[in-house]
């Protein structure tokens, strides 16, 4: 996905559960959004996520009002955790 993504064109973030990171790679824990917009200007406007879990919703902080999160994994083996305000008030979507 992210070769994908650098390959037409777009900045891409990589966020890991843990280090070491360099560049444009973030451990979930590290990453902020006010770390992203400093670095960034802005938020991210769509996810991939393979985790799930808490980790969905650490993804779900991390993106623009409006953004949108793809889930295409379970590798926690835990349910996906959602903070309805990212998708009531932020009107961020989520899909999979």
């Amino acid at each position: 996905i992210a070769e994908l993504g650098r390959a037409l064109g777009h900045t891409v973030i990589s966020l890991v559960r843990r280090g070491p990171t360099q560049g444009d790679t973030f451990t979930i824990d590290d990453a902020t959004p006010e770390k992203l917009l400093s670095r960034y200007g802005r938020l991210p406007s769509i996810a991939f996520d393979c985790v799930g879990g808490e980790t969905t919703a650490q993804l779900l902080r991390l993106l623009a009002d409006g953004g949108h999160l793809v889930s295409y994994g379970a590798i926690s083996g835990q349910p996906l955790s959602i903070p309805t305000e990212q998708l009531i008030f932020a009107r961020k979507r989520l899909s999979g």
